[in-house]
């Protein structure tokens, strides 16, 4: 199967908003991946699919897609690869925005586990895994484990280059979550570093839905 031409065919339909076509086109190419025997595409459509059963709500397609190609994967030996832990982000990321959270966090644990065997404790994706927990647990009113993971993702950011609108975001996002906790003085911290970081690298973009937080941030703060 050519997965560049599939990708390049999926791309089309979301330039021209011709949202209806995607999920029988990601449908048919499942089945010719399978037909074939080509686990790769198959696992690569697979992810496809779970992103856009997530951004459409169609859940339940979600649910089965993350399940069929995580066993698959397994059967393959492939559950203590990065691969694998991809492929849990976003079923974890999947249930989550269904709601259940427990399902969700079982997976982020499961990557977190396969990231700590495989990368380097600096690694960039440590820091993306550790800002969707912190979200998570969020959710789930655990407040404290959000800050840690926060503060986790925070530390790999920073040490990042060319990631200021970066680690402005997650300084806000912690900042938000101090507030949460009536935590205000180390709030106003992170709000202004922020409000100053996202100064400096401009306004645009999705930079200013961020920017727009951080400020809102202080305003409800009272800071």
């Amino acid at each position: 199967m050519n997965i560049d031409q599939f990708f390049k065919t999926l791309d089309s339909y979301f330039v021209t908003q011709q949202i209806d076509q995607i999920d029988p086109f990601l449908t048919e190419s499942l089945r010719q991946a399978k037909e074939e025997e080509d686990y790769g595409a198959y696992i690569t459509i697979c992810n496809e699919m779970i992103g856009f059963y997530r951004s459409t709500s169609a859940f339940e397609k979600a649910y089965i897609v993350s399940e069929d190609v995580l066993l698959l994967m397994e059967e393959l030996q492939l559950d203590h690869t990065e691969h694998f832990a991809t492929t849990l982000l976003n079923a974890a990321t999947a249930y989550r925005a269904a709601g259940d959270y427990e399902t969700a966090l079982r997976y982020y644990r499961q990557a977190l586990q396969i990231y700590d065997g495989l990368l380097a404790p600096n690694d960039y994706r440590f820091a993306g895994l550790y800002n969707n927990m912190s979200i998570l647990l969020e959710k789930m009113d655990e407040n404290g484990s959000a800050i840690d993971y926060a503060l986790k993702a925070l530390a790999i950011i920073e040490q990042t280059e060319n990631s200021q609108a970066q680690t402005a975001t997650t300084m806000t996002n912690l900042a938000l979550l101090y507030l949460k906790t009536e935590q205000t003085e180390q709030a106003k911290e992170l709000l202004e570093q922020a409000v100053a970081l996202f100064e400096s690298t401009g306004k645009d973009g999705d930079t200013n839905e961020h920017y727009s937080g951080a400020l809102a941030g202080v305003a409800d703060g009272g800071l």
